[in-house]
């Protein structure tokens, strides 16, 4: 009988050496902040940790994460672009710390470039007017009576592309260069060029060729 009051006194000292231990600090916690271009969120981006996903980025294109550990730590965590744009090759590195401001969370950002670029194209052509435009043997367009032409498509940061004025059509045998092409380089954002190409008309240059009378046939007359 001795034993239950030990007991119950050990449970009881238990217990109060819990009440004394302090409570566990609150977890870490930061923004990762994606965008497609300036000042452009972009929605749906899936933050991953190894296989684990740890969330997805809001309409404003942010992720709230949450982690465990000491003031100091730093975690890479990856981050998978949506279906058209191009992921980060690296992973971003969070480190665990507190801002002064327990309101405010230590941001990341993270950019998630387009993975093709809008290209508006402008083609003036000094001295000729409805010409075809060719490009990859496609005609995109066609330059108006003012020799002018707008019309966009879509292509990769870095690629080259050649555009070629065609002068095949009757009437335009005289047009010097033939066939020219222009050319452009993809920004890495959406762009406008303006591509020039002037032609000039061969001149004719009409030979006069005089024509000799045959000469006479008959008796030759006697000279005294």
């Amino acid at each position: 009988m001795r034993l239950l009051p030990l007991v119950f006194g050990s449970l009881a000292i238990f217990a109060s050496c819990k009440q004394l231990e302090e409570p566990p600090p609150p977890p870490f916690r930061v923004a990762v902040v994606v965008q497609s271009d300036k000042d452009v969120p972009l929605p749906g981006v899936i933050i991953r940790r190894g296989d684990k996903e740890l969330g997805k980025t809001e309409p404003n294109g942010r992720a709230t994460l949450t982690f465990r550990g000491e003031e100091g730590d730093q975690i890479d965590v990856w981050v998978k672009c949506p279906e058209g744009f191009d992921s980060p090759a690296k992973p971003t590195t969070v480190a665990l710390r507190r801002l002064t401001d327990p309101n405010k969370l230590a941001e990341y950002p993270v950019m998630c470039p387009p993975a093709e670029r809008k290209v508006v194209v402008a083609v003036r052509t000094e001295g000729a007017s409805n010409l075809p435009i060719k490009y990859l043997g496609r005609e995109w367009a066609r330059t108006d009576a003012s020799g002018a032409a707008t019309f966009m498509l879509s292509g990769k940061p870095g690629d080259h592309m050649e555009f070629t004025l065609d002068t095949t059509d009757k009437g335009n045998e005289r047009l010097r260069p033939q066939n020219p092409t222009v050319s452009l380089v993809v920004d890495n954002k959406d762009n406008y060029y303006q591509l020039d190409q002037p032609f000039q008309t061969q001149k004719v240059t009409i030979v006069q060729v005089q024509r000799q009378l045959p000469r006479p046939i008959g008796p030759t007359p006697l000279r005294y």
